[in-house]
């Protein structure tokens, strides 16, 4: 079955009808989206083909087509024509960004005449189209990528493909915020023209892309660490342990008071048998955290120090064994303050209970 909208088109068997109609009515968006970030004209007739099952993604490829097992969708730019896998779980929001993921491969090379551009700006611009934000997916320990590193292509492995992708992303908003939409319609157009991405960039915004880069990275590892602090459960743990070495502190000063209040009743009397051991020594005794505070205390400093230590290097795994130290740390103190609580001295409450 096909269903067209404007310049794009969609294939698809009965059972996607309905996913089908609602990426139809929204196709509008993608080409008003692509025209008002890249100018120019409109790529022409664009097919979409969408598939039930991985079988059926495979059989829709081009043929001699190779793509990554991990492909929910691909574009070929020449051909005009975008397959979109199978997702039975995700939702209709989620796969039309991924539809303008990928549509917006195709409008960028049609644009550019289809020049071969480095593949952070190309994938970078595919989500800045799509709407996606990478802001949202820094994450502790992800690992910094030169742009120079992300020319010509990603990493294999998961984790350095995520980074890249996440800073491809950033980076390329950050050239589209740090001037007028003007302005990066002209970069696009003097790309067209056959400048390069560098010379390009130095024209539009007077400064070379290096510079930027740099600009970008200052704020970039900023938002690497406070992002996440405060997105994640680990602030709640670091707050968690504030408040309860707050509430120590300040019940231990009320105890002291006490305690200077009762020795100072006492200084006067003569017929009293005082315990061998100063008073503050024998309820020194009783002066316990419960064994959860000590827990929680514990582990909530260990998981900031693991926090720090995941964005000073983070390439390595040694995080793994301040998480693994942070839980024994925490349990051992739970256990030893848990014994010392099982035979608590009485604090006495007055005067006579000395007697």
């Amino acid at each position: 079955m096909e269903d067209c909208h404007g310049n794009i088109c969609f294939r698809y068997p009965r059972e996607l009808t309905g996913r089908a109609k609602m990426f139809a009515e929204r196709s509008h968006w993608l080409e008003t989206r692509a025209l008002s970030l890249l100018g120019g004209t409109l790529p022409p007739k664009t097919t979409v083909a969408l598939s039930t099952t991985k079988q059926q993604f495979l059989q829709l490829l081009p043929s001699r087509a190779r793509v990554p097992t991990w492909a929910a969708a691909v574009a070929f730019t020449r051909l005009y024509y975008i397959v979109m896998g199978p997702s039975k779980t995700a939702p209709i929001s989620s796969r039309f960004v991924l539809l303008a993921h990928e549509y917006s491969h195709v409008a960028l090379a049609h644009t550019t005449n289809f020049r071969s551009l480095p593949k952070w700006f190309v994938e970078g611009f595919a989500d800045l189209m799509a709407g996606r934000l990478g802001l949202l997916e820094v994450s502790f320990g992800s690992p910094e990528l030169s742009m120079k590193e992300l020319e010509s292509g990603f990493p294999r492995s998961h984790k350095k493909a995520s980074a890249a992708y996440s800073q491809s992303r950033a980076f390329v908003s950050f050239l589209y915020s740090n001037g007028s939409p003007e302005d990066f319609r002209n970069l696009i157009e003097r790309l067209r023209r056959g400048r390069s991405l560098h010379a390009a960039v130095e024209d539009i915004y007077g400064v070379s892309l290096d510079s930027l880069e740099k600009d970008w990275r200052k704020n970039w590892r900023y938002r690497k660490f406070v992002v996440p602090l405060v997105t994640s459960g680990l602030i709640l743990w670091i707050v968690a342990a504030l408040l309860l070495i707050f509430g120590y502190i300040k019940k231990k000063r009320a105890r002291s008071k006490r305690l200077k209040k009762m020795e100072d009743e006492t200084a006067g009397l003569e017929a009293i048998s005082f315990p061998k051991e100063p008073l503050s020594e024998k309820l020194a005794l009783d002066d316990y955290r419960p064994p959860l505070f000590w827990f929680l205390t514990g582990l909530g400093m260990t998981f900031l120090a693991t926090g720090l230590i995941r964005t000073i290097f983070p390439d390595t795994r040694i995080y793994f064994l301040f998480g693994i130290t942070g839980i024994v740390i925490g349990s051992f103190m739970a256990v030893l303050w848990w014994k010392k609580s099982k035979n608590p001295v009485q604090e006495p409450q007055s005067t006579d209970d000395l007697q």
